[in-house]
């Protein structure tokens, strides 16, 4: 608090000396007594109460708060019975302050079934089939079929993190400050699949994307990946022609050493669908 004072002072004082007089020296109100020394039984209780509500309201706590006894249960009863939630339902609050008495509440009657019996129909019912959310999703172009063998798979994940995990305005200050490391080409057969068989295929193969779309006979993505060996980035923005199946992509990454490694990745994938 001296400090704050001081460096208000200073601050009066470099904006203006005769503003800071005359604030300064203005007539001061006098105090000649205190209100906590009139009373010594008070101010000892709200010295006791310090560190609560009572050196605010300048009065001990007991002429601010009311006592309320705890509810007693009865311990015969459990909280999921329906007994006790009838109770809770009919039950008006009890309350010894008249100020939060609530009204007589009219007794509701409950039917609250005990039990429930099923058929043996009703038993020997068979669930509906699954509904297959992905199938909903899916456009009208052809599905990817992932034709990697196991042992591809398992080179891919030597090569890259699964699901790696990157948000899109960390991608964005990473490109900028990339420079290209090399462009990969190649040619999709036509028709060539939708944008969201393309970024399932990508993601099974530890590369995710931020962002996809189609626009004007053109597919664009925007993928990254993690190498497993340390953690580095790879950065991919992709351009599909529909009509052609010409792909062009453009890899920026962290760690050069280790863009061969990526690259094979991605042929992997694309050789699946060229």
């Amino acid at each position: 608090d001296v400090r704050d004072q001081a460096l208000f002072y200073y601050r009066l004082l470099r904006h203006d000396p005769h503003e800071a007089a005359r604030i300064v020296n203005c007539e001061k109100v006098k105090v000649s007594s205190f209100a906590e020394a009139e009373d010594h039984e008070i101010r000892d209780q709200i010295f006791e109460e310090f560190n609560s509500l009572s050196a605010i309201y300048q009065m001990p706590s007991a002429k601010f708060t009311t006592y309320r006894p705890p509810e007693i249960k009865d311990p015969t009863e459990t909280p999921n019975s329906p007994a006790a939630a009838a109770n809770s339902i009919a039950s008006p609050v009890s309350s010894n302050n008249p100020a939060v008495m609530s009204p007589p509440m009219t007794q509701i009657k409950t039917e609250m079934p005990l039990e429930v019996k099923h058929t043996t129909e009703e038993k020997k019912t068979v669930p509906p089939p699954a509904i297959d959310i992905l199938a909903s999703l899916a456009d009208d172009t052809p599905a990817v079929i992932d034709n990697s063998s196991p042992q591809q798979q398992q080179q891919q994940q030597q090569v890259l993190t699964p699901k790696p995990k990157l948000a899109p305005q960390l991608y964005k200050k990473k490109w900028g400050a990339l420079s290209k490391a090399n462009v990969l080409t190649a040619v999709l057969k036509t028709p060539v699949p939708g944008v969201k068989q393309i970024v399932a295929l990508f993601r099974k193969n530890h590369i995710d994307t931020v962002a996809s779309g189609a626009k004007g006979g053109l597919m664009k993505f925007y993928f990254y990946a993690q190498s497993a060996k340390d953690s580095s980035f790879f950065l991919v923005e992709a351009n599909l022609h529909t009509e052609s199946g010409k792909y062009a992509a453009t890899i920026k990454c962290e760690n050069k050493a280790l863009l061969s490694d990526f690259e094979g990745a991605m042929n992997g994938i694309l050789a699946t669908i060229s």
